[in-house]
């Protein structure tokens, strides 16, 4: 696979997939120097994103994000986010406030990105 041009002014990726050959591809490409993150759009249960998790350790991503269906699912976030390893889960949060606090004091992510337009928005929206 070609890689990037060493003058390629690329501080990070981040890469939609769900396969490992996809990250590990990615990683030959952009090299070492780059964080990689992978979001992933939650297609997993907590078995498989453990296991995706660790198959893609070699590859350094800097996380995974929403690997984990149902999204609501925090103890099985929790689990992945102990059992990743040097993988960081990260989540994106349209979830409202009293669930985004609940997901952060289960230490179910360990990067997170609230929507400030939907965080303690009315259901009725």
């Amino acid at each position: 696979m070609p890689r990037l041009p060493s003058d390629a002014a690329y501080t990070a990726i981040k890469l939609h997939e769900t396969t490992t050959p996809a990250v590990f591809a990615a990683r030959q490409a952009i090299g070492a120097g780059v964080p990689l993150m992978v979001d992933m759009n939650c297609p997993l249960d907590g078995t498989e994103a453990i296991a995706f998790a660790q198959a893609c350790r070699a590859a350094s991503p800097m996380f995974l994000e929403e690997p984990v269906w149902p999204p609501e699912d925090f103890a099985t976030r929790q689990r992945c986010v102990q059992k990743a390893g040097s993988i960081s889960l990260r989540a994106r949060m349209p979830a409202r406030s009293i669930n985004f606090a609940k997901m952060m004091t289960a230490g179910a992510v360990s990067y997170a990105q609230p929507s400030v337009i939907k965080v303690g928005a009315s259901r009725n929206i």
